[in-house]
């Protein structure tokens, strides 16, 4: 049985006050870090998926960069 909220007005007022500039700087940071983590360490394998690359290290580590490529 669906559900149906009525508080959507609140959410949609919560997202227009999401700074998209911060989010993009978080996700700089959060994939330095990553890339950080990564050094000296030998890759086993790359997988593209469609909105995310993994990356298995021969000791077993996996990274995971997510987003969607421009164009």
């Amino acid at each position: 049985m669906l559900q149906y909220r009525d508080d959507f007005d609140e959410d949609d007022e919560r997202l227009r006050k999401i700074d998209a500039e911060a989010l993009a700087d978080e996700a700089v940071e959060e994939t330095q870090s990553i890339l950080n983590a990564l050094q000296g360490k030998t890759v086993g394998f790359v997988i593209a998926e469609k909105r995310r690359i993994v990356i298995e290290t021969t000791d077993g580590n996996r990274f995971y960069f997510s987003g969607m490529a421009s164009a």
